[in-house]
């Protein structure tokens, strides 16, 4: 084998295709056997461009041009189709190099395919991934971006890698790059979390920030295969609104259970007063017989005067207590508070110390408001009084002011004894201290029946001005601040009637008749009986509604009025009205509770009673109401 042969089979092996040209016609006069796989077509004597493909005949150009110009060309990543089924893809750089005869003129043309179909497939996956790359870096910007985060990663050292989010306060361009450590050296919560994170533990932390914002940052460590720390992430996340809520949840189910504490404390007051008002309508309409029945210098006389006081403020503390339970006996009327805040101000000058000043502070003009002058008075006297005292026995003041507030749709801010006032015009009572202020802790508790910060108890104090505000269809706000005061403020419904001055009582009044007592208390029945005796009425009894129906009927002729107490067992008091009612349409009747007067009138006013008594009543209260239910009257 000569040389030629060897190199021509050299050829063959090559991974390369390689063709041999000459003469001007460009005829082929050599194929290596990686060309003829790839151009089985093509035979040694045929002329380069002659098949009619468009690619062929772009290479007799270039090959015209080398053979012209004797410089060779460079085509790179020729894109070649095989001809077989598979119809596979391959790329080539191609080379036409001039070949020259002995006087260095050129004659042929050397024609070799370097096969680069792997480096182009590899450059374009990796020209996709990096597309795709940057479409999910892009999504991810967005998401970043348009979210309450962002996200961080530092190396090992500290040093901030990467950055983005709509929550960031800073150029990430300015700070990648830098260390952590050094930009927060002045920002304890944060060098201590960095700390923590770059030693590889895994937490999360709330993180104020200036501006009233909140972040949750959850700090993650990556690891190598070896376990040594190789990246930390930290992801953050804008909570500010969340524990805002969750602190309106907590302050709503605060408010919620203390109007449920209230709510059933109320109604323990309110059955209480109940039971010892039936006591004391027996104490106190036996005394008044007995007192009526001795002369003034009998020896017995003071012992009964001593009995009537303290049935009278027995008498006062369950008013006390219906009035916490918010359904206390009402005697409504328009009032102007200005002229009630005054007077009790001259009154309560003499009372406070007088290191203590008393300012009072009212508008020339003030609507009235619909209410029940003595249990306003107390609300007023109670608050002046706790103001007073919070000053303590150094200098300070009370300031007493009145006003007018128009209350919206959005209502009247954080409210004690209800949840919202309805729109309208209110009257606004403020009592201001400077003071001590309260704690938080204290603030929750003032309500509580018998609660006092005090060395000595007040008894129901401010439960009993929360109680006759909610009845009077109010509200209060509180603020208090240690060290700082405390300021109370009433609100009630302002009336359109002018103020006047309920009316006051008259002397008991004298009848004749007789009268049928239906009540389950025997000595309610007792002490009742008396005073309508000494009244001039003649008294029948029964102990439950069931036998005063059969009395009624029995005597329907000789009955004048129904004295029936509402709460009995079995038949009710308003059961048995009902069936009074049926037996007799005109039958006078007037109903006694120990409950409040202008629930239980509104509740019956359908059975047309003529009047309601509220337990204890004196023996004048119960001849004036006799006197109207005698006279055909009835509540309206």
């Amino acid at each position: 084998m000569g040389d030629v042969d060897r190199i021509l089979a050299a050829f063959d092996q090559a991974p390369a295709t390689v063709a041999v040209l000459h003469g001007p016609e460009l005829r082929y006069t050599y194929l290596n056997d990686l060309f003829r796989r790839l151009a089985p077509s093509v035979q040694v004597g045929d002329t380069l461009g002659a098949t009619g493909s468009a690619q062929a005949r772009h290479f007799r150009v270039l090959a015209l041009q080398v053979m012209a110009s004797g410089q060779p060309i460079r085509l790179g990543e020729v894109k070649v189709t095989r001809p077989d089924p598979s119809g596979q893809v391959q790329y080539f750089d191609l080379l036409l190099h001039p070949l020259r005869d002995t006087g260095g003129a050129v004659e042929g043309i050397l024609m070799i395919g370097t096969e680069v179909t792997g480096a182009v497939e590899a450059r374009s996956e990796l020209k996709e991934q990096s597309e795709r790359t940057r479409r999910a870096e892009a999504q991810l910007n967005a998401v970043l971006q348009k979210g309450p985060l962002f996200v961080v990663t530092l190396d090992p050292t500290g040093t901030l890698l990467f950055l983005a989010g709509g929550e960031l306060r800073v150029d990430p361009a300015q700070i990648v790059g830098r260390n952590a450590l050094e930009l927060y050296a002045d920002d304890p919560p944060s060098m201590a979390a960095l700390r923590r994170a770059l030693a590889g533990e895994t937490f999360s932390i709330l993180l104020p920030r200036p501006g009233n914002v909140t972040y949750e940052i959850y700090y993650t460590p990556i690891r190598d295969r070896a376990g040594a720390l190789e990246l930390v992430v930290a992801c953050g996340v804008n909570v500010t609104g969340r524990l805002r809520a969750e602190e309106e949840r907590a302050r709503l189910h605060d408010k919620m259970q203390q109007s449920q504490k209230l709510e059933s404390l109320g109604v323990l007051a309110g059955g209480i007063a109940h039971d010892f008002n039936n006591l004391l309508t027996v104490i106190q309409g036996n005394a008044a017989v007995a007192l009526a029945q001795v002369g003034e210098g009998h020896p017995a006389r003071e012992v009964i005067d001593d009995i009537v006081t303290a049935a009278a403020r027995a008498s006062d503390l369950t008013r006390q207590m219906l009035a916490y339970s918010g359904k206390g006996r009402i005697q409504i009327g328009p009032l102007d508070l200005r002229h009630h805040v005054a007077e009790i101000a001259r009154l309560l000058r003499t009372s406070i110390s007088k290191q203590v000043s008393l300012r009072l502070d009212h508008p020339a003009y003030l609507p009235a408001v619909q209410g029940d002058s003595s249990q306003l008075q107390q609300v007023v006297m109670n608050l002046v009084l706790n103001a007073a005292e919070a000053v303590g026995a150094g200098a300070g003041e009370v300031a007493v002011r009145l006003a007018e507030e128009e209350v919206g749709a959005a209502g009247a801010g954080d409210l004690v004894g209800c949840e919202s006032l309805p729109a309208g015009r209110y009257v606004r009572l403020t009592v201001e201290d400077t003071g001590a202020g309260m704690e938080p802790a204290i603030l929750l508790r003032i309500f509580d029946p018998f609660f006092t910060t005090k060395t000595t108890g007040r008894g129901l104090g401010l439960a009993a001005v929360l109680g006759i505000v909610r009845s009077h269809g109010g509200a209060l706000r509180i603020h208090s601040t240690p060290g700082a005061g405390t300021k109370f403020e009433v609100l009630l419904p302002a009336a359109g009637a002018r103020a006047q001055v309920p009316p006051g009582e008259t002397a008991a009044s004298r009848g004749q008749g007789t009268v049928l007592i239906i009540d389950d208390e025997p000595g309610v029945r007792t002490a009742t009986g008396r005073m309508l005796s000494m009244l001039g009425y003649d008294v029948l009894e029964a102990p439950d509604g069931a036998q005063g129906l059969e009395i009624f009927r029995l005597r329907r002729g000789a009955v004048d009025v129904v004295l029936l107490d509402l709460t009995m067992p079995g038949l009710s008091g308003e059961e048995t009205l009902r069936l009074l009612r049926q037996a007799a349409a005109e039958v006078r009747v007037v109903v006694f509770s120990g409950y409040a007067e202008n629930d239980v009138a509104e509740r019956l006013r359908p059975l047309h009673p003529a009047a309601v008594l509220h337990k204890p009543f004196t023996r004048q209260e119960l001849g004036q109401a006799l006197q109207r239910a005698l006279l055909g009257g009835e509540i309206v």
